[in-house]
């Protein structure tokens, strides 16, 4: 499926359904009712202006968004605005700092999730949710 040329492409390539799911979730705490295609390589993208790549923390942060990024496709020169959902336990506050510099990364929302209590009613989702909403207004 190919993304009109002034629209928001979300990307996933490792384990899209959880992603997709943890995500969407958070995409409807914000009241976004834009439906967005969910691809797995960059050239599907078209020409989106926006785009979104989501990472789910699987082992070192580093190489899961170094691995992502690959998988995808990005270029040297795409930027993307870059989604890590971190699988973590309650009470278990985990590093959210980016241990990269990739200057193709525009800005990062860090998801804190359970698969036994879902997303969390936590400040940094709160976070997540405002940088979310904003790149879905400052796209219309």
């Amino acid at each position: 499926m190919r993304v009109d040329s002034r629209d928001i492409a979300i990307l996933c390539s490792r384990k899209i359904e959880v992603c997709k799911k943890i995500f969407m979730n958070i995409k409807s705490q914000c009241s976004i009712q834009r439906d967005i295609p969910w691809i797995s390589k960059v050239e599907e993208a078209n020409k989106a202006t926006k785009i979104i790549l989501v990472c789910l923390k699987i082992s070192r942060l580093s190489d899961d968004i170094a691995d992502a990024a690959k998988t995808a496709g990005f270029s040297a020169d795409q930027k993307f605005f870059l989604v890590i959902i971190h699988t973590t336990e309650p009470g278990v506050d985990p590093d959210i700092s980016v241990p990269m510099q990739d200057e193709r990364i525009l800005d990062v929302a860090n998801i804190l999730y359970s698969e036994n209590v879902g997303c969390y009613d936590c400040q940094q989702n709160n976070v997540a949710k405002s940088k979310i909403s904003s790149w879905f207004t400052e796209t219309k």
